[in-house]
């Protein structure tokens, strides 16, 4: 599978995902621009998420899945901020020179910062604790939050109410969710352009980030299973009449993920 001109493609590994549950092996890639530069270079040579690789386990599955993102930030993440006239992160991108910039224009004629270490899917602890962290066991995602949590507490570290949660994007569900099940632990949360409307976002076909997401998440609109599973994390359906503690909630007009 390819997708023309485009920088970072979150959904081939869904995409190739697939076609290894089906017996296939599963290659997606890009021909986006150049705009990464190998480690210790000057010169852009390598689109930003140039493939994905699986193969299948015989089961119905995929033995492993290679997500190769090669940069520390995604190229539209980079062009938003170069809208919005804001500086990026350092470490995201440097200018020719190999000096590193805030610039998001300066960065835009220059190249990307290349990755170092994993991407994330929790394929760097191996494929199996990634599976269980999702559909059937996603709460276990939240759950594990909250035993580290406890964890701090007991070892002496913290204590109950001086722990502050941080999350961004995707990761709003699990500040929401959390929050919500074991406010007690938390002074204050900072979630900024949080996912947290979990299921009617999954409930609503029409999205175009929607139907990929299922096989993370589950349909809700043909399994009852995975509906009750999400409604009873999903923070937007299970905000109470509590007392929270301080939330920072961002949100952006123009983030073509997290909508505002």
């Amino acid at each position: 599978m390819a997708v023309r001109n485009f920088y970072n493609c979150d959904v081939l590994r869904y995409h190739v995902e697939r076609l290894a549950s089906t017996g296939l092996i599963g290659l997606g890639y890009t021909n986006a621009p150049a705009s990464i530069a190998p480690v210790g270079d000057k010169k852009p040579v390598i689109g930003s998420n140039p493939y994905v690789l699986s193969v299948p386990d015989g089961r119905d599955g995929a033995t492993f899945i290679l997500d190769q993102s090669a940069s520390v930030a995604a190229k539209c993440e980079i062009t938003m901020h170069a809208r919005a006239k804001k500086p990026i992160p350092k470490g995201w991108a440097f200018v020719a020179e190999r000096n590193p910039t805030t610039d998001p224009e300066a960065d835009l004629k220059g190249s990307m910062a290349p990755i170092g270490g994993y991407k994330g899917f929790g394929n760097d602890r191996g494929l199996q604790w990634y599976r269980t962290s999702k559909l059937e066991h996603k709460i276990n995602t939240i759950l594990d939050f909250i035993s580290a949590a406890e964890a701090l507490i007991e070892r002496k570290l913290t204590s109950k109410g001086r722990i502050v949660m941080h999350s961004g994007s995707a990761d709003g569900l699990l500040v929401g969710a959390v929050i919500n099940m074991r406010l007690d632990l938390f002074g204050a949360a900072v979630a900024e352009v949080p996912f947290v409307d979990v299921f009617n976002t999954m409930s609503d076909e029409t999205l175009p980030l929607t139907p990929p997401e299922w096989v993370e998440w589950g349909n809700p609109i043909t399994d009852a299973d995975a509906c009750r599973r999400m409604r009873s994390y999903s923070p937007y359906d299970n905000v109470t009449a509590q007392v929270y503690p301080p939330i920072l909630a961002t949100a952006g007009i123009s983030d073509p993920r997290v909508t505002y």
